[in-house]
C-alpha cells in the first residue's frame, strides 16, 4: 500500500511545473548558506518553509525529529530552527504538483539545480560547499537509470561514463566511487569484480590529472578524515541516544578535537561537517536519527539496490547531509520512489491518525511562526547593528551577545562589555573567539588569573589559532617572560603579519577572529554576516 494519501494523479502542467522549477531555483539560492546572512533572504526563506507545513506535519517522523531536538540538543535554539527549515523546504517535494510531474521533468529539476551550483562553484560564488551537490548526481542516476542484466552492456555504461567525467573536474572523489558502486548490485563473478576495480581505479587517478595530486590529496582528504571521523565517533558516544542537536555540528564538535598539525584535523580549520554521512548523523541525532537514516537505506536496499551501493558508499565518504538545501534535493530524489514504490511499513506506521493531522499542523504551524518570526527580526536589528534590540527579540543568539560586547568593547567599555562575551560563551559554549575577547577583557581589567583562564580556554578550543598565542603572550609576559616569549614565537611562526601590531600599525592583510581575510566561515556557521573583527590587542 502506497503512502500517497490520493489515488488519482493528475498529470502536472508546463505553468505548474515552470512555477515549481522557479520556486525550486529561489530555494537553492535563498537558503544557502550566504544569502541566509540576509535578514530578507532570511526571510523569504522562512516563508518558503512554511509554504507546506501541512504536507509534512501529518508525518510522525516530523515530530519524532522535532521531540529530539527539543529534549536533546546542546543548543536548541539554533538547532530547531535549523530543523524546522529543513523540514520546511522538503516538504516541496510532497506537493501533488511536483509528484506529478513526469521523469523527465524530475530530472530536469534535479539537474537544473546541480547545474547553477556547479555554475556558481566556478565563479567562486559557490551557494553551499563546493561541488557539494554533486554527491547527488550518482545518486540521481542510478535511481532513475539503474545497471541490470548484463554487467559492461553499452547502454548501462553510458549514463555512469558521462556523468563520472563530469565530476572528474571535482574534488569529490566520493563522487567518482559511487557512480561505480551500483555495479556490486549486478556482478555475479570475481571476474566481473576484478574488471570493475580495475575500471574504478583507473578514473580515480585519471581524475588527478584535472584535479589536485596524491599527496595533496592524502594530506587534505585521508588523514584529517581519520580524525575528523574519531572526533565525530567521540561526540556520538558522548550523547548516543537523541546526539547533540541537529544543524550544529560545527558549533560542538570543537570539544571533542584535538589539535593536530594537520589540514582539516587541527582545531583552528573551521569544520562544517563530519565527511561521513554516518558520524554526521550520529553525531546530530544520536542513534535516533541513526534509526531513521538506516530506515531509508533499508528501502533503497530493497527497492532501488544499485542507488542502495551508490548512496551507502558516498554516505561512508563524505557527509550530503548537512545543510537544508541538502535535505531539499534529497527530498526531491528520494520522496516520488518513496510514495509511489513498495511501502517501508504499513502507511498507519507513518501517518498521525486524521483527527490530529488539522491539530498537528496548527501546532507546528505556531511554533515555525514564533520561532521564525523572532529569528528574522532579531536578524534585521543585528544587520543594522542595533545589538540590543537584536538580543530583545533573540536573546539566545551567541552571536548578537558577542557583538554587543565588541560594541562596547571598541568604546573602552570593558567592564560593560565582559558580561555579553560571558553570555555568548554560555550559550555557544565551543568557539575560542568568544574566550579569547573575554580574555583579553578581564587582562585590561587587571584580573590576571581570570585572563589566564579565558585564554587557555580559546588556545584549547581554536588550537594552533596564532591569534590567541598572541594574546596569550601578552597576558602572561609579565608573570612568565619566557614562556610568553615562547607564545610569541609560536604566534609569528603561524601568521607572520602578527609583528606589524608589535610596530603599532595594522598589518596590509589583517588577520581576523575567525582566520585570514575573506574567510568568515565561524559566521556563516551561524548563517549571519558580520563587520570584520581584528585582533583584541591589548595595547588597542
Amino acid at each position: 500500500m502506497a503512502l500517497r494519501m490520493h489515488v488519482e494523479k493528475i498529470k502536472t502542467g508546463i505553468s505548474e511545473f515552470i512555477f515549481l522549477i522557479f520556486v525550486f531555483i529561489v530555494i537553492l539560492f535563498f537558503s544557502s548558506t550566504y544569502f541566509m546572512s540576509y535578514w530578507w533572504a532570511h526571510a523569504v526563506t522562512c516563508i518558503l518553509a512554511c509554504a507546506n507545513l501541512r504536507l509534512i506535519s501529518k508525518y510522525t517522523l516530523t515530530w519524532i525529529l522535532i521531540a529530539n531536538t527539543v529534549i536533546f540538543s546542546n543548543q536548541t535554539r539554533f538547532s530547531l530552527e535549523f530543523l524546522l527549515i529543513a523540514l520546511g523546504l522538503s516538504a516541496w517535494a510532497f506537493r501533488d504538483q511536483y509528484l506529478n510531474t513526469s521523469k523527465n521533468q524530475k530530472l530536469l529539476t534535479f539537474l537544473s539545480l546541480i547545474l547553477i551550483s556547479v555554475a556558481f562553484t566556478l565563479i567562486d560564488k559557490s551557494l553551499n560547499e563546493r561541488y557539494a551537490f554533486l554527491s547527488w548526481l550518482p545518486v540521481l542516476i542510478t535511481l532513475y537509470f539503474p545497471i541490470k542484466d548484463k554487467l559492461f552492456e553499452k547502454n548501462n555504461l553510458i549514463s555512469s561514463i558521462l556523468s563520472t567525467i563530469l565530476v572528474l573536474f571535482s574534488s569529490k572523489k566520493s563522487v567518482i566511487l559511487g557512480f561505480f558502486a551500483q555495479y556490486l548490485s549486478v556482478i555475479r563473478s570475481a571476474k566481473s569484480f576484478l574488471l570493475l576495480g580495475i575500471i574504478t581505479t583507473i578514473f580515480f587517478f585519471s581524475s588527478f590529472i584535472f584535479q589536485d595530486n596524491i599527496k595533496d590529496f592524502y594530506n587534505k582528504s585521508i588523514s584529517p578524515r581519520l580524525i575528523i571521523w574519531q572526533s565525530a565517533a567521540k561526540g556520538f558516544l558522548n550523547k548516543p541516544i537523541g546526539g547533540n542537536g541537529f544543524g550544529i555540528f560545527p558549533m560542538e564538535i570543537n570539544a571533542n578535537r584535538k589539535s593536530v598539525h594537520k589540514i582539516g584535523g587541527k582545531l583552528n580549520e573551521h569544520l562544517n561537517h563530519a565527511h561521513n554521512n554516518f558520524l554526521h548523523i550520529a553525531f546530530e541525532q544520536g542513534v535516533i536519527g541513526l534509526s531513521l537514516f538506516a530506515l531509508l537505506l533499508w528501502f533503497l536496499y530493497k527497492n532501488h539496490t544499485g542507488c542502495f551501493w551508490t548512496f551507502l558508499v558516498i554516505s561512508m565518504l563524505d557527509a550530503s547531509l548537512v545543510y537544508s538545501t541538502q535535505y531539499f534535493l534529497a527530498a526531491l530524489i528520494f520522496i516520488p520512489a518513496i510514495l509511489n514504490g513498495k511501502p517501508l511499513i504499513d502507511k498507519k506506521f507513518f501517518l498521525l491518525p486524521p483527527r490530529y493531522q488539522n491539530f498537528s499542523y496548527r501546532i507546528l504551524l505556531l511554533i515555525c511562526l514564533i520561532s521564525f518570526g523572532f529569528s528574522v527580526i532579531g536578524h534585521y536589528y543585528y544587520e543594522h547593528k542595533q545589538y540590543g534590540l537584536a538580543i530583545k527579540f533573540d536573546s539566545d543568539h551567541s552571536l548578537y551577545q558577542f557583538f554587543a560586547g565588541i560594541k562596547e568593547f571598541k568604546k573602552n567599555k570593558i567592564t560593560e562589555a565582559i558580561p555579553f562575551f560571558e553570555k555568548s560563551i554560555s550559550l555557544s559554549k565551543n568557539y575560542g573567539f568568544q574566550q579569547g575577547f573575554l580574555a583579553t577583557c578581564y587582562y585590561m581589567a587587571g584580573e590576571q588569573a581570570k585572563a589566564i583562564k579565558w585564554i587557555s580556554e580559546s588556545i584549547r578550543l581554536d588550537g594552533d589559532e596564532a591569534q590567541w598565542k598572541y594574546i596569550a603572550y601578552h597576558i602572561y609576559k609579565d608573570s612568565d617572560p619566557k614562556y610568553a616569549m615562547q607564545l610569541k614565537e609560536e604566534a609569528i611562526a603561524r601568521n607572520p603579519l602578527l609583528v606589524y601590531y608589535d610596530k603599532g600599525i595594522m598589518p596590509p592583510k589583517l588577520s581576523t577572529i575567525g582566520g585570514l581575510e575573506n574567510s568568515s566561515s565561524w559566521i556563516n556557521s551561524f548563517q549571519r554576516r558580520a563587520e570584520t573583527v581584528y585582533l583584541p590587542t591589548p595595547q588597542y
